[in-house]
């Protein structure tokens, strides 16, 4: 409610200040709508990621393990477990029955799990580069340089442990390039789970996302 009206008065204000044709750039936090509210469950289970193509550089499923117990065990007020689920088949995200049996012994909780696939790519990529105004009667320029680029593909479950039902699924992909021909799959995959991260957030969690508007004045 305070972030409203300190908004609400920033517009006032800088509505009064404008002159016509004038617009100002702004970047607002917006609230996220949860799609799913985990608030029913006293624990979230992370388990391991089934691996659809092998990283002979490092154990991404461990890895992702390690990043979304922490990171959720920041941002949920209960308990946040890493524990092993030994998932060899995409069958298994469905099989409920799976899910029932395997920690029975822990009441009330939600399970993440889902399966990864990692890939790297070297590609010639064509750069335009601006030239100084007045230095050239041509402003732009094109040149081909190396870029590699990693694409993190994630399907990601939340699990019902009592029943084995699915309450949460989704695919997420993303892609950056580097310049740095000695960039390392290992942290470029920290770049790409960030962005993973942010938007299961967003979804799951409600988080705030920041957003850019314009306001004008006519």
């Amino acid at each position: 409610m305070k972030k409203n009206r300190l908004f609400l008065l920033f517009l006032i204000f800088s509505i009064a200040a404008c002159t016509p044709g004038d617009y100002w750039k702004l970047r607002l936090e917006i609230p996220g709508a949860a799609g799913l509210s985990l608030d029913p469950y006293d624990e979230l289970i992370v388990t391991d990621f089934l691996v659809r193509e092998k990283n002979g550089e490092f154990d991404i499923s461990k890895e992702i393990g390690d990043y979304f117990s922490y990171e959720f065990g920041l941002n949920l007020d209960k308990t946040v477990t890493k524990k092993p689920a030994g998932i060899e088949r995409e069958e298994t995200f469905q099989d409920s029955e799976f899910w029932k049996s395997l920690y029975p012994e822990i009441n009330n909780s939600a399970l993440l799990t889902g399966a990864v696939e990692y890939e790297e790519e070297t590609r010639k990529a064509l750069i335009r580069q601006e030239k100084r105004r007045f230095e050239d009667p041509f402003p732009q320029e094109q040149s081909l340089a190396t870029r590699t680029f990693y694409t993190l593909t994630m399907d990601v479950y939340i699990i019902e442990g009592s029943t084995g039902k699915i309450l949460y699924q989704n695919n997420y992909k993303e892609t950056r390039s580097y310049k740095n021909p000695n960039q390392t799959a290992y942290f470029a995959f920290f770049d790409l789970i960030q962005d993973v991260r942010d938007k299961i957030f967003s979804t799951v969690l409600g988080t705030e996302r920041v957003q850019q508007r314009y306001l004008i004045s006519r």
